[in-house]
C-alpha cells in the first residue's frame, strides 16, 4: 500500500535530486582530496568545508565577487538560509536578520546549510516554508557548486585540483541485480 509519503517522492523537483548528487558527490571529492576534520583515522571521515572553503577563497580571490556578478545567487547573498533550531524555530544568518553573505568561506557555509535544512526535514510548508525561495536556493547551491568545480580544475596542482579530479572521477558501478530508474 502507498503512502502519502511515498506519493510525494515523485513530486520532489529535479533540481533538489541534482543539488543532492552533486553535494554528496563533492563531499566525496573533498574527504579523497584531503579536506578531513579528522585526518587520524581514529574518528568518521567528515568533509572540513572550513579547511576547503580557507584553501579555496586564497587561490580564487575573486570567486565570490564573480558570483555575485552573475545574479545566479542573489537570493542565497542577500538574503541567507536560517539554521533550524532545536525548538524548531528559525534563527537568521549570525543572528542579524539583515545580514548578507560576504565572501567565500560564508557561501559555502550557505550552501552547507540549504542542504542541512533540506535534507535533514525542515522544508515543510507547515513550518511556513516558501517553496518558490526553496527552489532558488537550490538553484543558486548549484551553479555555486559548478562554478567551484570549474575553478578546482583550472588549478595546476595542490589539493583543489585533486577536488575536481575526484568528482569527475567514474563513479562504481552498482551491483549487479540493483535497479537504477
Amino acid at each position: 500500500m502507498t503512502n502519502e509519503f511515498e506519493k510525494s517522492l515523485g513530486l520532489l523537483p529535479k533540481v533538489a535530486t541534482e543539488f543532492f548528487a552533486y553535494f554528496s558527490r563533492f563531499e566525496f571529492a573533498l574527504k579523497q582530496a584531503g579536506f578531513l576534520e579528522d585526518a587520524s583515522g581514529t574518528k568518521k571521515a567528515k568533509p572540513n568545508w572550513e579547511d576547503f572553503a580557507t584553501d579555496f577563497s586564497q587561490e580564487v580571490e575573486t570567486f565570490f565577487e564573480d558570483i555575485m556578478s552573475t545574479g545566479h545567487a542573489e537570493e542565497l547573498i542577500d538574503k541567507p538560509p536560517k539554521v533550524q533550531m532545536g525548538d524548531l524555530s528559525w534563527k537568521p544568518w549570525g543572528n542579524d536578520p539583515e545580514k548578507k553573505l560576504a565572501n567565500s568561506k560564508e557561501l559555502f557555509c550557505a550552501v552547507r546549510r540549504v542542504r542541512n535544512n533540506l535534507f535533514h526535514g525542515g522544508k515543510s510548508s507547515s513550518l511556513g516554508s516558501d517553496p518558490e525561495r526553496d527552489i532558488a536556493l537550490l538553484k543558486a547551491c548549484l551553479f555555486i557548486l559548478k562554478e567551484a568545480l570549474k575553478k578546482c580544475g583550472e588549478q595546476t596542482s595542490g589539493k583543489l585540483k585533486i577536488v575536481c579530479a575526484e568528482f569527475n572521477a567514474p563513479p562504481n558501478p552498482p551491483p549487479s541485480g540493483l535497479e537504477t530508474s
